[in-house]
């Protein structure tokens, strides 16, 4: 059976009035009850195999493909392109080509000692090394005048949190060290350039840091200190530390900087862990037990039309 054949039809009508369509109501929802679906009896617990679709699995498990259905009501999956786990070849595909194409780039302030709060990237912008520069001593972080080298890239994504800067169509190769710049125009029309010193270089952006987290899976703050043994507490940026003579957590005490200077990678959850995280977390399902697919069939084309 086919799921939207059951639904209700309505008719639509287009150019005030003047045309008129015959269409599937699909804003129709039903559900299972609560109730029924922690029921045991009727429901077993099952885990989706690597590559197996919905219409697969209900045509073995029920014989007809057709009852893909419910599965998909059973589970309140609506959008199974995005709900339903997919193969290890679907994920990296869209892992490197959608989500998290290119190269990352991990930033640091113009000196490369501290963050880059007044730092801002925008996505299609071009950035180029810096090969040569004058700096200007009235604002921070920006040059009046330099000499772009041969490597750049495009912008394809800045999190600021993580300070991160994911390029793609790289030409030449970026180093640790290196400073960034892209061009911009001030109110009065004369150029200056905002420059990030490159603390870290990601080569394929899958591998670069999602979020931060402690052993228990919770996230950390990437502005805060390691959590402490014992009390997993974080100190954060500019706050009084208990430790070590109580000083003031400078951006040098960070998770963050530890990752994107030191390339400490402790806390660290990359951007594949976390997808492939949320993929498997996909594949628990619950099966309505065969003996009871008749009948409930049978309710939900009773249901639908009413």
């Amino acid at each position: 059976m086919s799921y939207f054949k059951k639904f209700p039809r309505l008719e639509y009508t287009f150019d005030n009035g003047l045309t008129s369509k015959i269409a599937v109501d699909i804003l129709t929802r039903v559900g299972f009850k609560s109730k029924i679906k922690n029921t045991s009896e009727m429901f077993s617990s099952y885990d989706v195999e690597e590559g197996e679709t919905p219409d697969v699995l209900v045509d073995r498990y029920y014989g007809d493909p057709e009852l893909y259905w419910v599965i998909l009501i059973m589970n309140e999956i609506v959008n199974p392109y995005d709900d339903w786990p997919v193969s290890t070849r679907v994920l990296n595909k869209s892992i490197d080509g959608v989500k998290y194409p290119g190269t990352a780039l991990i930033l640091t302030d113009k000196d490369g000692t501290g963050d880059v709060a007044n730092v801002s990237y925008t996505k299609d912008d071009q950035i180029y090394v810096v090969v040569g520069s004058t700096w200007d001593v009235g604002e921070s972080g920006k040059v009046t005048d330099l000499t772009a080298g041969d490597t750049a890239a495009i912008i394809h994504n800045w999190d600021k949190t993580l300070q991160k800067l994911e390029v793609v169509g790289v030409s030449g190769s970026f180093a640790v060290g290196e400073k960034i710049t892209t061009v911009g125009i001030t109110g009065d029309g004369s150029y200056v350039y905002t420059v990030s010193n490159i603390g870290r270089v990601v080569t394929e952006n899958r591998a670069s840091a999602h979020h931060f987290a402690d052993s228990t899976g919770d996230y950390l703050n990437p502005y805060g200190t390691p959590p402490a043994a014992g009390t997993g507490d974080q100190t954060l940026l500019g706050q009084q530390g208990s430790f070590s003579g109580g000083y003031t957590v400078g951006y040098e005490h960070t998770i963050l900087q530890n990752y994107a200077v030191n390339s400490v990678d402790t806390y660290t959850v990359t951007n594949y862990e976390y997808e492939e995280a949320q993929n498997e977390s996909k594949r628990s399902i619950k099966l309505l037990k065969s003996q009871f697919i008749n009948a409930v069939v049978q309710e939900f084309e009773k249901v639908i039309k009413q």
